[in-house]
Order: structure tokens, then C-alpha cells, then sequence
């Protein structure tokens, strides 16, 4: 699917929310506030928004943001995602870039994740081996059959896979411990984890069910999740066509020849090869279980 253009300034970032489908009458919450455009946006299409926003610096600019757009039916809430609980209920939850905060709950509890999975096919329990409270926590609020709304960047990605592996290696022979030997097998791990339940869509549903959600619909999206001028649901990939979009180099032949052989080198991974797991982005939408 590809999503047209428009002439607003810096609405490009609010592309992806068009597959929410809001209504007037809506109350909306985003978590994070990372894309101030977007919350801007959304306020124009809801009834009401609310934003929580841990860090004070950030709570700050989006008010002063929110002042010059002439936006009125907001409030905003500095608090961490798993502080704040509310009373009003809520028809939508929109959380972009949220993959740090999983991220920081699988380093804390490995082994919960990791038993869930190879213990899988014990029927004790084995669903709520994969809760998290920060799912949980947008769960929250959220009435039943309200929409879940996730974009965020694929950070597995070889180059980031290196890192994590480069590392991990310059730890573990740095001063060898049975300590460090338990943190290397425990990074490895986390690494297979989030394979699982955050790039393959069976893990991805697995993981979203046990915390409340059905009707689960992943997309891929490009350039990436900031500026989604292509959203392809990964459910119909055989009905989709694929043709690169990247942002427009100006500047520099090495650019020029640098962004002719991504294209080329997309069409095969994705044309050809159809590993829309590769995706540089995401878009996740749900609703919430009755």
C-alpha cells in the first residue's frame, strides 16, 4: 500500500495514523510522545488526546509545540509508561518507537521470556509466561475493542546485530567470570528473543495476545517509521508490489550511486526474496479483547 503525499509540512510522520481510522468523539493516549507532528495531528481528529511523557525537557517542547499549533484539547502527563494509570477510558493507544522499553523488561527478566519459549509446549500457564507490564500498562484504560496503535524501527538489523555481538565479545574476554560467561549466554538470549516476538509475526501475535490484544495486523513500512510513505501489510504480501522508497539524495554522486544499489539491493530482498522481516520499520495495529 502506498500512501499518498500531502502538502502540510511535517505531517509526513503522521501517515501510519490513518490506518487507526479515528472518530470525533474518540479519547486518544500516546505514550512517549516521540513524534510531536503526529500528536499534533491526532489532536485535530479526536475529541481529546493525552500524552505521557517521562522525560520534563521533552514535556516542555511539546507544550510550547502544542501553544503554536493552537491545539486546546490535550493534556500531558509527566510519568514513566508503567507509572500512570488512569480511571478515564480511552479508545485508542498510539506508542511509537516503543521497542526500548521491551528491550529494558526482557534485560531485567530473561529467563521468564526465554522459559516461556522453551517450555512451550507445557499448557500450564505457559500464556502468562509472556505478560509485560508495559503492554499491560497501555492495556490499561483501553475499553474494549479500542485500537493499539505501534510503530517502531528494526533495530535488528546486521549492523546493530554486530555491535551487540562486537560487545558482548570485548566483555566476556575482558575479565573472564562465571559471571560474565552467565551475561554473555544471557545476551545471546535476549538476542533470540527478539527475534521471536518482535520480527517474526507468529511471536509478534503470541506476544500481543497474552497481553490482551487480537485482530493483530503487522505492516512494513519505508523509509521508516518517522516518514511512512510505503506501509505494506505483511498479511498480504503476495497481493502487494514493491518499489524502494528512500529519501531523495540532492547532494553528491557517491550519495546518487549509494542510493541506486540500496534500490537495487531492496528489490531483491524484498521483491524477489520476499524477507519483509528485513523491513527497516514497523506499524503494528490491534484491538483490544472484549
Amino acid at each position: 500500500m502506498l500512501t499518498p503525499q500531502n502538502d502540510y509540512a511535517n505531517l509526513s510522520s503522521a501517515v501510519g495514523l490513518g490506518l487507526i481510522g479515528f472518530k470525533k468523539e474518540d479519547v486518544v493516549v500516546d505514550y512517549g510522545c516521540r513524534f510531536f507532528d503526529s500528536f499534533a495531528y491526532a489532536s485535530r481528529l479526536c475529541k481529546e488526546i493525552v500524552g505521557i511523557i517521562p522525560s520534563s525537557e521533552r514535556l516542555k517542547t511539546l507544550q510550547k509545540r502544542l501553544v503554536e499549533e493552537d491545539v486546546n484539547n490535550y493534556d500531558l502527563v509527566n510519568a514513566d509508561y508503567n507509572e500512570q494509570h488512569f480511571n478515564e477510558v480511552f479508545d485508542c493507544v498510539i506508542i511509537n518507537s516503543f521497542l526500548e522499553q521491551l528491550i529494558i523488561e526482557i534485560k531485567h527478566g530473561k529467563t521468564i521470556f526465554f522459559d516461556s519459549k522453551i517450555r512451550d509446549k507445557k499448557k500450564d500457564n505457559s500464556s502468562e509466561k509472556i505478560r509485560t507490564q508495559f503492554l499491560e500498562t497501555a492495556c490499561n484504560g483501553l475499553r474494549p475493542g479500542g485500537i493499539l496503535y505501534i510503530s517502531y524501527a528494526n533495530k535488528l538489523r546486521i549492523r546493530t546485530l554486530l555491535l551487540f555481538v562486537k560487545l558482548a565479545i570485548e566483555s566476556f574476554f575482558t575479565a573472564f567470570s562465571l559471571k560474565k560467561a552467565l551475561s554473555f549466554i544471557s545476551l545471546v538470549k535476549a538476542v533470540y528473543l527478539f527475534f521471536h516476538y518482535l520480527l517474526s509475526q507468529k511471536g509478534l501475535e503470541k506476544l500481543l495476545k497474552a497481553n490482551g490484544f487480537i485482530d493483530i495486523e503487522k505492516y512494513a513500512v519505508f523509509p521508516d517509521h518517522k516518514y511512512p510513505l510505503k506501509i505494506i501489510p505483511m498479511s498480504k504480501l503476495d497481493e502487494c508490489s514493491f518499489e524502494p522508497v528512500q529519501y531523495i539524495s540532492r547532494e553528491g554522486s557517491l550519495r546518487r550511486i549509494s542510493a541506486g544499489i540500496k534500490r537495487r539491493v531492496d528489490r531483491l530482498v524484498f521483491n524477489k526474496l520476499k524477507l519483509f522481516n528485513l523491513s527497516p520499520s514497523f506499524i503494528i495495529t490491534a484491538r483490544k479483547a472484549s
